[in-house]
């Protein structure tokens, strides 16, 4: 895995491929299967016997981080969003007047 530097998107780059809108939407499909395989290993917990529930447990804190974090990228999907200040769309001018 890369740790080196997020690079940043320049004028001329499309935000929908590049740059931080484009990592919050390529997490979507990677946080879901964890979240999925999270949620199959707790029903697979509570069919063990001895220290199932352990298993199960300790999935569920998992799934429920997993979760948390779900929610993290939609909020970044919805700031980073490159027409989020347009009309009609989320966060856009006729959505803010209706939430003052």
């Amino acid at each position: 895995m890369d740790t080196g530097t997020i690079p940043t998107t320049s004028d001329t780059a499309n935000p929908y491929e590049t740059g931080p809108f484009a990592y919050a939407c390529d997490m979507e499909d990677p946080l879901s299967t964890v979240r999925d395989l999270l949620t199959g290993l707790m029903y697979l917990g509570q069919g063990i016997g001895d220290g199932g529930e352990a298993v199960a447990r300790i999935a569920e804190i998992a799934r429920d981080r997993c979760e948390e974090l779900e929610k993290l990228r939609g909020d970044l999907f919805h700031d980073l969003n490159p027409r989020r200040g347009e009309a009609g769309h989320a966060g856009g001018a006729d959505t803010q007047e209706v939430a003052q």
